[in-house]
């Protein structure tokens, strides 16, 4: 830095949150369990252990149908159809249809609109 030079401070903290809203708009938030515990909280009388251990449990359910390569069909989510399975280094990546469930409509009536399996 010479005399004369006109310096700019700034704190790392602001560049940081800067940083890191512009990153955070281009890709999607993460839904993690934390977050499917306090969804599911409010309309539970489950004490919050117990609730860690059920939605552990429903996830695990769910994440070995589809490593069993099932089609899984639940109401409020919608009908899950596993695709294609490539080996990564770093796991397994699978990729899976997932049809949603439409408001006002029963998952019955998107089952009978796909046809028996669509694949």
């Amino acid at each position: 830095m010479t005399a004369g030079e006109i310096v700019t401070l700034s704190s790392s903290v602001e560049d940081d949150n800067t940083a890191a809203e512009e990153n955070s708009a281009d890709k999607p938030q993460l839904y993690k369990m934390q977050d499917l515990m306090q969804a599911i909280a409010g309309q539970s009388a489950l004490k919050r252990s117990e609730l860690r251990e059920a939605a552990g449990l429903v996830c695990e359910a769910i994440g070995q149908a589809l490593d069993d390569g099932q089609t899984i069909s639940l109401p409020g989510l919608g009908k899950i159809t596993p695709r294609k399975r490539d080996s990564k280094p770093s796991g397994d990546l699978l990729t899976a249809r997932i049809k949603l469930v439409q408001k006002g409509k029963e998952l019955d009536e998107i089952t009978k609109e796909d046809g028996a399996e669509n694949p």
